[in-house]
This record gives C-alpha cells, structure tokens and sequence, in this order.
C-alpha cells in the first residue's frame, strides 16, 4: 500500500449556474461515495462570492486515486458548462498513468503543483465515523 494522496482542484464558476452546478455537483459525489470507496473525503467549497469553487480529496493510496479517475473526463466534460478548471495540485505521488493524465490537463493551461513526498501525519475519517452528509 501506498501513502495517501490529497487532490485539491481549483475552479472558476459560472456564477450564473450556481444552482445547476450545486445540483450536477450532489449527483456527481453520491456516484463516488457509492462507487469509490478509497476515496475518503470529496469536500466543495465557495469563495466568499462563490467565483470560485475549491474541491478536496483524500484518497487512500495511488490505486484508490486510479479508481477515482476512472470516468472523470466524462463528468470534467458534464461540469465545463458550470466551471472551469484553474489549478490542480496534488500532495502525494500518484501512480505514473495519473501523473501523465495531470501533465496533459496542464496543457490546456491549468496551472499543476505537485508535491510528491508524503513525510508523516494521520487522518481519523472513515465512512462509519464521518460527520458530513450531503448537500
């Protein structure tokens, strides 16, 4: 097993979507809580005048976020009408056809940081103990 991953992604918003966004957004999160169970935390977040949307995984190793990728450009492709893509970083070294898939977004001009050395730390979240519920 691997060390643990965190992707967080950077968005700017169609402000005039927000509601679709929120709607498409909830479908979307139910899909990988159901499907995806290495990936241990997906939390959105607005800025203060909701331009920009911020979202947080944590995923289990470089496996879980493989499995988490698979099916994202299909859904990326669903969301471009309400946001679009500014950065993505990512704590972690994911496994190297994830990697490649990240470098090739950057491309498009979305700004990639990479930090790729886990040192230590710890995180209490698991799907039994979990004080979030959706939307």
């Amino acid at each position: 097993m691997s060390d643990p991953i965190v992707f967080i992604s950077h968005n700017t918003v169609n402000k005039d979507k927000i509601e679709d966004l929120k709607d498409y957004y909830h479908k979307v999160v139910q899909e990988i809580e159901e499907q995806k169970p290495g990936t241990l935390l997906h939390l959105a977040f607005f800025n203060d005048d909701s331009s920009e949307m911020t979202i947080v995984h944590l995923l289990a190793d470089a496996d879980a976020m493989d499995r988490h990728m698979v099916g994202t450009a299909e859904s990326a492709r669903g969301a471009y009408e309400f946001m679009k893509s500014k950065k993505l970083e990512i704590y972690g070294m994911p496994n190297p056809g994830v990697l490649e898939g990240m470098r090739k977004i950057v491309g498009s001009g979305v700004e990639l940081v990479i930090n790729p050395s886990y040192v230590d730390g710890y995180y209490r979240l698991t799907p039994e103990t979990s004080p979030i519920s959706g939307c």
